[in-house]
């Protein structure tokens, strides 16, 4: 097959408003179908890029073996993403045999569940690391079964490993165990009595009773057919052994396989596709594309220092087409690696090429700040947006990208900051309302709590349904879907909870009518309307309670039992409290968001501002990072005892490549000696300095 220049067209009017992909770059990687890699950096358009190659592909089918694509990605977010820009056009892509989903989706569904199924004699239950950490945690403390030092073990608080660490159970009882982390475990002895004992003081014998016991409770859950993420990748490979030809079968559905965002992959999720679709007689084109630079995620709560995605005969897309070059040039300096070889010996150079157009340039600002002028930081962001004229109302094209303030580190948990500083010191407030946000929500006040920083209906309108949807999952009500023609239970969502209403609603004898649907969409709007405007939350509140108990119990045939009380609450109590004494014009303020670096991987802002913050020491505490600043060569790679310095060239080259317009990177004062200030005060180096610290 051959990718067709009128295809390439189609997809120009259709992905980039009919501009035209570049003969250099993007269009070379489109029409190229061997197995090879893709190397491309901070806003190169690259998964666009894909979007294309796949709607050219999709023209082509039905092929004539039958067989079709495999696009996997390691967010669910890259997947609904190619799902709203294909669909439309090609939805034939979204059919048998071709499957698009997470690197998880595809092996839940094609490699661990027909493992467990035919081992087991019944289907999968449930697939959620989640639930399966409360029922095992729920198991340890109630069931007959647990030994007094395993209950001891699960009332130990912050202590992930017993839900995570591998235990891996399959149906003849066969596990593998992994005691990592297990030394910094201290478990406190019941009454009191006697001190506190670190698990490794333990006596072996009484470590195994333990190991023994939790294997006998993990065994128990996936009995049940509840399964964590994990367990599907170890039932994963165990099919792939016992059912060999199975490789032979997914090799003939799949003629091509394109994996977005390779470098968030752990080692094992890559090495199981590996396994299967490029063995020795595989015939599967397999493209991997991402940026080895950007591997900031992992399985822990560490950065991922190597990137366990190596790739293979890569092509690369130098050009960003989101920065302009003066901050493409400073985001290329914290690139780890640059030089690559292809397979034919042909060196690859990659290189940060900042092509984006903007009308007039702006320095990078570099703002000096102490522990008593982080008050002045949001302030002077604020300033520099509206100097530069960058803030366009909130409808703007600007506004729409958005301005945010970013950061690496954002809480304390049992540390000492000794002085040190995290986004929650700097920003107390509007970071407390965003980690207050992401909590999860345990009762109905806290879905209707007003953010004054967020001034969308659509997101109270979002809670309220997602209140809803938790109220179904307390009292046991799942929904009924169809896959592969099977009927199977699973827990509401926004969107199936919808699609029910909107079918109910429909039928002669639904459970409500098509006015009761309409009238319910007006009390949605109401109600999220007030809550945005903080006005008299307490009486949507009880308006709320009253629709739950007459008509929503009765719509789901429900009744309101202790758990869905105890959720509901008996009265309205803010989580957050807001400022209600005054209303402002919201059309003049500049919507700032305050959040982690991790949060805005992938996103692209008009204007961003990278506070450094304290993790084991601030960012400019490193030498390394210092010279990358200054664009003078580094060997970070092959140099000792860099760990943290290799975590902040990544966590920096983030950060730094999300802005079209405005960087600003504000330092802490303490960190920059005269040396490095006179550098930066000095315009022809690049930079512009602003010391908020000075009278």
């Amino acid at each position: 097959m051959e990718i067709k220049n009128k295809h390439i067209k189609e997809a120009e009017t259709i992905l980039i408003d009919g501009k035209s992909f570049d003969e250099l770059e993007r269009v070379p990687f489109i029409k190229n179908l061997e197995t090879r890699d893709l190397l491309a950096v901070p806003g190169s358009g690259k998964t666009t890029a894909l979007q294309a190659k796949l709607y050219c592909i999709a023209k082509q089918m039905p092929f004539n073996d039958n067989s079709g694509v495999l696009v996997l990605s390691h967010t669910n977010k890259a997947v609904e993403e190619i799902e709203k820009k294909l669909r439309n056009h090609c939805p034939q892509l979204f059919q048998h045999p071709n499957f698009i989903g997470t690197v998880q989706s595809f092996v839940n569904d094609f490699l661990a569940k027909p493992y467990y199924c035919s081992h087991n004699g019944h289907k999968v239950e449930m697939i959620d690391t989640n639930y399966y950490n409360l029922r095992l945690k729920t198991l340890a403390l109630t069931t007959w079964c647990a030994i007094k030092e395993t209950k001891q073990l699960f009332r130990t608080p912050n202590i992930d490993w017993l839900y995570n660490f591998d235990i891996l159970v399959n149906h003849t009882g066969n596990y593998i165990y992994n005691r990592e982390s297990q030394e910094r475990v201290v478990i406190s002895k019941p009454r009191g009595k006697t001190k506190p004992c670190n698990y490794k003081d333990w006596s072996d014998s009484k470590k195994k009773r333990i190991e023994e016991n939790i294997i006998q409770l993990k065994t128990k859950l996936l009995s049940d057919g509840i399964l964590s993420f994990e367990d599907c990748y170890f039932y994963a490979v165990k099919f792939i052994e016992r059912y060999p030809e199975a490789k032979i079968i997914l090799q003939k559905r799949f003629r091509y396989i394109f994996i977005d965002e390779a470098q968030d992959l752990e080692r094992y999720q890559l090495d199981i596709i590996e396994s299967i679709f490029n063995t020795e007689d595989s015939s599967c084109v397999i493209q991997r594309i991402g940026d080895i630079n950007q591997s900031i995620y992992n399985n822990g709560k560490t950065i991922k220092v190597e990137c366990d995605w190596k790739p293979r005969n890569p092509m690369p897309i130098n050009s960003s087409l989101r920065l302009p070059p003066n901050i493409a040039d400073i985001v290329d300096s914290f690139t780890l690696q640059k030089d690559f070889v292809q397979t034919d010996s042909i060196a690859l150079k990659f290189k940060v090429e900042g092509k984006g157009q903007i009308k007039d340039v702006i320095l990078p600002h570099l703002i000096l700040f102490d522990n008593d002028t982080t008050n002045l930081l949001k302030h002077k962001f604020e300033e520099l947006i509206k100097q530069h004229n960058l803030f366009d109302g909130l409808d703007g094209k600007n506004t729409k990208k958005g301005f945010k303030i970013i950061g690496w580190s954002g809480t304390w948990k049992d540390e000492d900051s000794k002085g040190r500083l995290r986004l929650e010191n700097i920003f107390p407030n509007e970071y407390r309302l965003v980690t207050e946000s992401k909590k999860n929500k345990v009762n109905l006040c806290e879905y209707l709590t007003c953010n004054p920083e967020n001034k969308t209906l659509r997101k109270y309108f979002c809670n309220i349904i997602e209140a809803l949807c938790g109220i179904l999952r307390i009292a046991q009500c799942m929904n009924t879907a169809t896959r592969k023609g099977k009927e199977i239970q699973k827990h509401y969502t926004s969107q199936s909870l919808w699609k029910y209403l909107i079918e109910e609603s429909r039928k002669t004898n639904g459970k409500l009518s098509e006015q009761d649907l309409l009238v319910f969409k007006s009390q949605l709007y109401t109600w999220s309307f007030s809550i945005a405007t903080n006005e008299n939350i307490e009486k949507i509140y009880n308006q709320i309670k009253s629709f739950i108990d007459v008509s929503f119990s009765n719509w789901f045939g429900f009744s309101i039992g202790d758990d869905v009380s105890a959720f509901l609450g008996d009265k309205y109590e803010n989580a957050i409290s807001t400022d209600t004494s005054r209303k402002t014009d919201t059309s003049s303020i500049i919507p700032i968001d305050v959040c982690s670096i991790h949060s805005v991987k992938g996103q692209t802002h008009c204007a961003t501002m990278y506070v450094e913050t304290s993790y084991h020491s601030y960012e400019t505490e490193k030498k390394q990072v210092i010279d990358a600043l200054k664009k003078e060569s580094h060997s970070l790679l092959t140099s000792k005892n860099t760990k943290r310095s290799i975590e902040a060239f990544k966590m920096m080259y983030v950060g730094f490549s999300r802005p079209t317009h405005l960087l600003c990177f504000a330092v802490h004062k303490n960190n920059l000696d005269d040396e490095c200030r006179n550098f930066f005060e000095d315009d022809r180096n690049g930079w512009k300095l602003i010391d908020l610290t000075s009278p």
